[in-house]
C-alpha cells in the first residue's frame, strides 16, 4: 500500500468513488434519455418522490456495497473479481 495514513486513503477512495459515480451517471443517463419511451406525463412531480426513492434504496446499496466488499476477504484471489461483477445486476 502507498505510504500515506489510513484516514487520507479512506478518504481519497470515497472521493474517487463519488466522483466515479457522478462520470458514469453522466455517461449513462443521456443514453438512456436518446431511447423513445412512449410516455407523456406534462404535470408529474418527480421531486420529492425521487428522493424518497434514493433514501430508500441507498439502504440496500450500502448492503450490497458491504457484502461485495467482503469478497476480497473471504478470497483473495477471486474475491476481487466478484466484486466486479456484483455491481452488474
Amino acid at each position: 500500500m502507498a505510504p500515506v495514513s489510513r484516514p487520507v486513503h479512506l478518504i481519497g477512495m470515497g472521493m474517487f468513488a463519488v466522483l466515479y459515480g457522478f462520470v458514469r451517471a453522466a455517461a449513462v443517463f443521456p443514453g438512456g434519455r436518446a431511447v423513445p419511451s412512449g410516455i407523456h406525463v406534462p404535470h408529474a412531480n418527480y421531486g420529492w418522490p425521487a428522493v424518497a426513492l434514493l433514501a430508500i434504496a441507498s439502504v440496500s446499496f450500502i448492503g450490497v456495497g458491504m457484502m461485495t466488499a467482503v469478497l476480497p476477504l473471504i478470497s483473495p484471489e477471486k474475491g476481487t473479481q466478484l466484486g466486479f461483477v456484483a455491481p452488474g445486476p
